[in-house]
Order: C-alpha cells, then sequence, then structure tokens
C-alpha cells in the first residue's frame, strides 16, 4: 500500500492511495497501521458529510 500521496501537504485533488500485492508489503504491521489510517480518513469524511447532511436538512426544515 503507497499512502505517499494521501497526506495533508498534498493538494485533495491529487490525493490518492495505491493498493499493492500483499507480497510486496514490508511488514504485516505496516500493513495494519496503513489500513487504520485509511479507515481514519474514512471516518473523518463520514462525519463531515454528516454535519452538512444534518445541516441541510435543519436549513430546510426552518430549525
Amino acid at each position: 500500500m503507497n499512502l505517499e500521496n494521501a497526506g495533508e501537504d498534498v493538494p485533495t485533488e491529487e490525493r490518492r492511495v495505491e493498493f499493492r500485492d500483499l507480497a510486496a508489503q514490508s511488514s504485516y504491521q505496516e500493513l495494519m497501521s496503513d489500513l487504520g489510517y485509511i479507515n481514519r480518513l474514512l471516518l473523518d469524511v463520514r462525519s463531515e458529510v454528516l454535519g452538512a447532511q444534518n445541516s441541510r436538512l435543519a436549513a430546510r426544515n426552518g430549525a
């Protein structure tokens, strides 16, 4: 897994995650760490989307 282009220092439109063959991983621990990082990013996005959705619904319902 290559996360070199997924960091905060990379412009959003250029961020990406590259998946490689499991045999190419340097270690199982590093793979699990990378997967944990991706999971945290996904959870952050989920929270942002939920917040934006709730704001839109509240505005629509006059709250």
